[in-house]
């Protein structure tokens, strides 16, 4: 908590998110179409009873073009608007995003009828109570359950058992056209590299996805800079952390190892359209 407000750190770095100017000017840049579903948010965002919506539309439309326009209005005015993403790729380039698990305490291991790990006292709870937007991209990647997990939760918090999201304005997006084909009965190491899912500290860029330009070389920590998103530019620390197998019946016995969670890249393509 804050030493002089009182207030927790949650609403703190979320208040303390500044705007840029250029943020400020996209709302008079929209197209028809993100012309539409802006006004319709901000109607609900300046509404009692709030919304959910689901942005839908393939790579390369300008959807997070809308959500910036989203962000910069509603904090411009001074109030509290959460940026999350289900991959840290798409979260950084929000600002202020977060990936939506580490935001809303959502386990890995959701199952259904779970409900976020966080109490109706903690900062985060605090913090969802006093947002006045929501946003969640790359929601159609996500389990089902993740998703009905924060209504449970928001329905909780807010004291509204029967309203979706305890009445509060709520943005998904997504493009299901790029969801990946499932599994049926799949380990996670047939999913995914279980190396999403390290988020160092994503409040300050570092979380899976993250590109950085190494400057130097350390026994214990490696110098970076960060080149993508808001935080772009700046000098950050990676210390060893303890990585585990992620198919435990692979040995039978506990593997564990600590080193740096990078992947070196000499030269790369980016065949995304993010941002």
């Amino acid at each position: 908590h804050d030493s002089t407000r009182g207030d927790p750190r949650e609403i703190i770095e979320e208040s303390s998110i500044g705007v840029e100017t250029d943020d400020m000017n996209l709302s008079d840049q929209l197209n028809d179409e993100q012309r539409s579903a802006f006004n319709k948010i901000m109607n609900a965002v300046g509404s009692a009873q709030g919304g959910v919506f689901f942005v839908d539309g393939p790579r390369g439309t300008g959807k997070t073009f809308l959500y910036r326009a989203l962000l910069a209005t509603v904090r411009g005015k001074g109030d509290i608007a959460v940026a999350t993403a289900t991959s840290g790729v798409a979260a950084s380039i929000m600002p202020g995003g977060r990936t939506a698990h580490s935001r809303f305490k959502i386990p890995l291991n959701i199952e259904e009828g779970s409900y976020c790990s966080f109490t109706k006292q903690s900062g985060t709870a605090k913090l969802l109570q006093m947002a006045s937007l929501i946003i969640w991209d790359e929601s159609s990647m996500t389990k089902r359950q993740a998703v009905e997990a924060l209504d449970m939760s928001m329905r909780d918090i807010m004291g509204c058992p029967r309203s979706p999201f305890g009445w509060k304005t709520i943005v998904f997006g997504g493009d299901f056209r790029q969801v990946l084909p499932v599994i049926r009965k799949g380990t996670r190491s047939q999913i995914t590299d279980a190396t999403l899912r390290r988020n160092i500290d994503p409040s300050n860029g570092l979380c899976n996805g993250t590109r950085l330009v190494v400057r130097q070389f350390g026994k214990n920590a490696i110098d970076t800079e960060i080149v993508v998103g808001k935080q772009a530019g700046k000098r950050v620390f990676l210390p060893r952390i303890p990585l585990c197998p992620s198919d435990d019946e692979m040995f039978s016995f506990r593997f564990k190892r600590k080193q740096f969670p990078v992947r070196l890249s000499f030269a790369f393509t980016i065949n995304k359209a993010q941002g």
